[in-house]
């Protein structure tokens, strides 16, 4: 392969006017100029300091054996910022100029531009490039590139073919593997997949430079010595018989809490613990839409502390204080608006806990979740106020089912969190941590840690 010192030393054995049909080299790099002169057509690449001349038509000599470069080679369309390969004869037709006489040539990746793409599927139909090698230059699977050629040959679908041209323009330009398996996905007569867009991934990655620099994330997982170590030799408890149905699809109350529900409660029944073990203090703690008490039970059981349970949901409520009772255990169910006073605090309801620990210097572990709710409950000077042309686009991009692109946001949303409350000046020590994914997506912790000194009861 060609570098520019290898480039250097393969001009410097050249005549001026010479090919050297005794040699072939490998050249590959990004296509800065393309031109048509009477029979050949010319490639500038660059490689590195150097720009190299490829000629997709043969000379005036017979290569090798006498046979010419394939007649196809200057139909394939290696537009300009496409990266290609191409191996051939080195030669010199002007002075200081190195040429490359192509024998073969490989589109490697696409220039981000619809056109260009719709004229390299163009060219796969018309048997110039072989499939494999078009879904890597397009960034895409083998079923999406089917999906590109069924829409292509369907002059019905041409306004949707026009759309997804686009899209997969976005995907190259995303240049992230796992990004582009989520965005390519072929639509669907019964439903469409939602699409990220150019405009908001440019709003994303507006927001994260105005987070930046992005505060650490630890990812705490669990062991059974965990288990232990939190829950001694008692068991979790559950405020209802585990046979009856779950709201949460087929799943029944038990299968649902010892799944999905027991391991996010045991996982901060933990982080409290070690927060103990620290020297922090607690002994009444706030559960800002706890419900029916799934965490406010069990942290008074296991940590033995006070538990005050502030919720809207009057049933829930009255479920969880019966659990309460019967669990013998110290928490008080109130049900009331926590403007008048959120474990996972939905939307604004997030943003209400945190300027309330904030302001009154208490230490929180605030879940966030469904960020399109509760807006109305964002103070003025809240996160979004950091990011005010692009918030709304952000919160939707967090509320995208199991997407990277939502992962992006809902990160740079808890990192603008964490600088909204420091710009109070408060003295709590902010941090961000997750729990596995396999509890839930929505697993980003906020954490705030009074300072030994000032901690009170």
């Amino acid at each position: 392969m060609l570098t520019d010192t290898t480039a250097a030393q393969c001009l410097a054995a050249l005549r001026c006017g010479e090919v050297d049909y005794n040699r072939e080299v490998c050249v590959q790099g990004t296509v800065t100029r393309r031109r048509r002169h009477e029979a050949a057509t010319f490639l500038m690449v660059q490689l590195g300091e150097v720009q190299v001349q490829v000629v997709l038509s043969a000379p005036t000599a017979a290569l090798n054996d006498g046979a010419g470069p394939s007649p196809a080679l200057h139909l394939l369309p290696a537009g300009l910022g496409s990266t290609v390969w191409c191996i051939g004869h080195p030669g010199c037709d002007r002075e200081g100029s190195l040429s490359l006489y192509a024998r073969e040539l490989k589109l490697l990746k696409v220039h981000a531009d619809s056109k260009q793409i719709s004229n390299v599927l163009d060219a796969l139909a018309d048997g110039l490039a072989p499939g494999c090698e078009v879904a890597t230059a397009l960034c895409c699977t083998d079923e999406r590139l089917a999906e590109l050629v069924r829409l292509r040959a369907d002059v019905a679908e041409a306004a949707t073919y026009r759309k997804e041209l686009r899209q997969q323009a976005l995907i190259v330009q995303a240049g992230d593997e796992v990004l582009a398996r989520e965005l390519q996905a072929a639509p669907s007569t019964r439903q469409r997949k939602a699409r990220v867009t150019k405009s908001e991934l440019q709003a994303l990655e507006k927001a994260e430079s105005l987070a930046a620099p992005a505060p650490p994330i630890e990812c705490w997982e669990e062991s059974s010595e965990d288990f232990h170590h939190v829950l001694g030799e008692s068991e979790p408890m559950l405020d209802v018989a585990p046979d009856l149905p779950s709201a949460r699809g087929p799943q029944t109350r038990g299968e649902y809490f010892h799944g999905r529900k027991w391991p996010q409660v045991r996982w901060i029944l933990r982080r409290l613990s070690a927060l103990r073990a620290q020297g922090q203090v607690f002994r009444h703690i706030l559960d800002v839409g706890g419900g029916r008490g799934d965490l406010a039970i069990n942290m008074a059981a296991h940590l033995g502390v006070k538990v005050t349970v502030v919720d809207m949901n009057a049933s829930s409520l009255k479920a969880g204080q019966s659990a309460a009772e019967r669990a013998g255990v110290d928490v008080t169910f109130l049900c009331m608006d926590f403007r008048d006073v959120y474990k996972q605090a939905c939307g604004g309801l997030s943003d209400a806990a945190l300027g309330f620990a904030a302001c009154r210097q208490i230490a929180f572990l605030v879940c966030p979740c469904c960020h399109l709710k509760h807006t109305a409950l964002e103070p003025a000077d809240g996160w979004a106020s950091l990011c005010p042309e692009v918030g709304l686009i952000l919160r939707q991009l967090a509320e995208r089912d199991r997407c990277s692109v939502a992962r992006r946001a809902l990160e740079a949303i808890a990192a603008l969190r964490l600088r909204s409350l420091e710009r109070l000046g408060t003295s709590i020590q902010l941090k961000l941590a997750t729990f596995p994914e396999t509890y839930s997506m929505r697993n980003i912790i906020l954490i705030g840690e009074l300072p030994l000194k000032v901690q009170g009861e």
